[in-house]
């Protein structure tokens, strides 16, 4: 969460600065700002998914002249207001369900215009998705805090229904150092190459280059300004509500990589915050045990002596 420290002007002016300059590079693998008024033009389709829970849809596009498909991979920038990343070092309580473990990232653009031309995009690339069931796109933001909000995730774990026969991938020493999610492995599940998310950092060259190394998704923290990369799918859940009602239908927006790409504010407000003098707090005394009743019958018996001398031996 963003706290009261936090520099939420100054960060969003740079966010948008940020964004509008990753765009411009041209290297970006499809930014969804970039549909906001249309994706006629775009070459999308798309394409029947595996899903372990209905039928599956996702963005793919046509690559060469052996037209094999290939899923589209968007990218969107944003501040992040919330994530539930690795690594995974405390157990989980016993009712957890394994396969609805994920790791999440809930990104706000603090009403910066980039980023509204990105949940403007991405309306119109769920409608066309929606296509396939007939039915009118869906928002995917969340209002938080007056601002649209975009929640991404990954799951940890793949049905084997659905995966690829012996498919597995190990988890690493950063997302699982103490083999808590491998011990959910087992005949139904699976860690497969689906699941994985990676995590870079954005640094500035010298010369002015950009170079991208891998980082622990430790570093990635509430504040940070960082740049997604996800890939959209549409599932038609196979249960119904009545036999004569409609299936269930969602988009669901799958973390692919996170780059971290400025860091200065998250680390401004965390460096501010002792700082800030502590009030005291008003506390209150009890008197707990005997102690008191002790003292007063001292005292009392202090009192009859100093009587009886005073007044000497009776006549």
């Amino acid at each position: 969460m963003l706290g009261a420290l936090y520099q939420f002007d100054d960060a969003a002016r740079s966010l948008e600065a940020t964004a509008a300059s990753r765009i411009d590079t041209g290297y970006l693998t499809n930014p969804t700002a970039l549909y906001e008024k249309s994706i006629a033009n775009s070459g999308f389709t798309t394409v029947s998914a595996n899903s372990a829970g209905g039928t599956a849809w996702r963005i793919a596009n046509t690559t060469g002249e052996d037209t094999v498909e290939e899923e589209i991979v968007f990218t969107v920038h944003g501040i992040v207001f919330h994530c539930d990343l690795p690594p995974i070092t405390r157990p989980f309580a016993k009712s957890t369900s394994p396969r609805h473990l994920q790791q999440k990232i809930v990104i706000t653009g603090l009403g910066t215009p980039t980023f509204n031309k990105a949940v403007d995009g991405l309306t119109r690339i769920d409608s066309l998705l929606r296509l396939n069931i007939r039915e009118g796109p869906k928002s995917l933001a969340t209002n938080i805090g007056g601002y649209p909000t975009l929640a991404i995730a990954n799951r940890y774990f793949t049905s084997k229904k659905i995966a690829n026969e012996d498919e597995h991938v190990p988890f690493t020493q950063d997302v699982d150092p103490k083999g808590i999610l491998d011990a959910f492995r087992g005949d139904t599940l699976v860690h497969t190459s689906e699941n994985e998310v990676w995590y870079y950092r954005k640094q500035t060259l010298p010369s002015g280059d950009h170079h991208f190394t891998k980082v622990q998704p430790a570093n990635i923290k509430a504040g940070d300004i960082v740049e997604v990369q996800f890939t959209v799918t549409l599932v038609e859940s196979a249960k119904k509500k009545t036999p004569s009602s409609k299936p269930n239908s969602f988009t669901k927006l799958i973390l692919r990589s996170i780059t971290l790409l400025d860091d200065t504010y998250s680390e401004n407000a965390r460096v501010a915050e002792p700082l800030i003098p502590t009030p005291s707090r008003r506390t209150l005394k009890r008197k707990i045990g005997h102690d008191e009743e002790e003292s007063m019958e001292a005292e009392n018996r202090l009192k009859r002596m100093a009587i009886d001398t005073t007044q000497g031996p009776h006549q």
